[in-house]
């Protein structure tokens, strides 16, 4: 059965949490990010079990499947963290930011203005436009550049981007600057 042999079949108290974590861990270790450190193992088995848990709060949690499932949501852990790591082109590493000037500035004012702000509230707070938050969103949650941003919305250049980034940043200063 080897290292992917599991039975995670919930008990009438639920799933137990810490064997799922160790089994990710394990996995991580040995078959899908062998060459990272040991806390980034640890951060990713915490995040796949995390995942499992809001899964398994929206009903989402395969019934009949579940090792190959759970291996798949470790398996894109492993993926996800290279990708944070490297870029998604795996030649960013340690690369500077690729935008100087004043999104830099911008970046590092709205940074210590955020220091003691709830970040969600001031974005709940701020009227940001579709595209603005999108942007946001990839830049920050999913660490992509300009240019694969707008690949990915089709239509835009990287300067497009980079101007509705900057709006953005202007935006969330301002209304910060206000609470």
């Amino acid at each position: 059965m080897g290292e992917e042999a599991h039975t995670p079949a919930p008990d009438s108290d639920g799933p137990d949490w810490s064997r799922l974590w160790q089994w990710a861990y394990r996995l991580l270790r040995s078959k899908y990010a062998y060459d990272c450190r040991p806390a980034d193992w640890e951060d990713m088995a915490g995040d796949a079990v995390l995942k499992v848990i809001v899964a398994s709060a929206a009903g989402k949690v395969p019934s009949s499947g579940f090792d190959p499932w759970f291996c798949g949501l470790v398996h894109n852990e492993a993926i996800d963290h290279h990708r944070r790591e490297t870029g998604r082109d795996g030649r960013r590493l340690n690369e500077p930011l690729e935008d100087a000037g004043e999104d830099v500035q911008l970046e590092g004012d709205l940074a210590q203005e955020l220091a003691t702000i709830d970040v969600q509230s001031l974005l709940d707070r701020t009227e940001l436009e579709p595209h603005e938050r999108l942007v946001l969103d990839y830049t920050y949650w999913y660490d992509l550049k300009s240019e694969e941003i707008a690949q990915i919305l089709g239509g835009t250049t990287a300067s497009t981007v980079r101007t509705w980034h900057r709006n953005a940043l202007r935006k969330l200063r301002e209304q910060a600057r206000e609470v």
